[in-house]
């Protein structure tokens, strides 16, 4: 209700209504959108990982920082359980899915992705950073609990593919044209009313929404 009655989201929708009218429904094309991504490469590169940081997944055996010595143990003989299974060939990221008390194990598979120093709890960093690639580390004691870490290889710059990209592409050429749009409405109605521009001025921000180029994936 407090917005309903609120005047500047009147004037708002008011504006988008009359804008959708002038404009009719702006659609791009699969070609256009293919075209964009074939003209512009360089705006589809996806940048490596810093040669300061490093890659690593985990499997996290959660203890409470203050637990009894009886409950470290316990959590400690769980951890060297999970890096057996590991040894003999089990799969890292069903093993982070099934039974790593970090969230990044049923969303990642136990990847915490790149990382630099400084970033993790020194244990673990320490752990982490003295691991090959593909290499496992052995029980790891932190605040959090007992973990094993796996050092996982770094990305490096690569080129997206059109997949990758194609729905935000789409998004962005579509937001373009918009934009094109109802600048030129607005271009025909200071013409149709002999408005004069006396002082150069600015654009405000909100009137400029489209990006200058479409997001890059992270």
């Amino acid at each position: 209700k407090e917005q309903a009655a609120n005047k500047e989201a009147q004037k708002m929708m008011a504006f988008e209504k009359f804008m959708a009218a002038k404009t009719g429904k702006i659609t791009v094309t699969p070609a256009e959108v293919e075209k964009f991504y074939k003209d512009n490469p360089k705006q589809f590169v996806q940048p490596g990982d810093d040669p300061e940081s490093i890659r690593a997944s985990h499997i996290l055996v959660k203890v409470d920082k203050d637990a009894d010595a009886k409950t470290w143990a316990k959590a400690k003989a769980e951890i060297e359980a999970i890096i057996a299974q590991l040894k003999k060939g089990a799969d890292f990221g069903k093993l982070a899915a099934e039974k790593s008390a970090c969230p990044s194990g049923k969303s990642a598979n136990g990847s915490l992705g790149a990382f630099g120093k400084g970033q993790m709890v020194p244990e673990f960093e320490k752990a982490a950073y003295a691991l090959k690639v593909g290499e496992l580390s052995g029980a790891v004691k932190t605040d959090f609990g007992y973990h094993v870490i796996r050092r996982d290889a770094p990305e490096k710059e690569k080129q997206m593919s059109f997949a990758e990209v194609k729905d935000r592409l789409t998004a962005f050429l579509t937001q373009q044209k918009q934009m094109e749009a109802a600048n030129k409405v607005v271009e025909d109605l200071m013409k149709a009313a002999n408005v004069k521009i006396l002082v150069k001025a600015e654009m405000p921000e909100m009137i400029n929404v489209a990006p200058k180029a479409p997001a890059k994936a992270k």
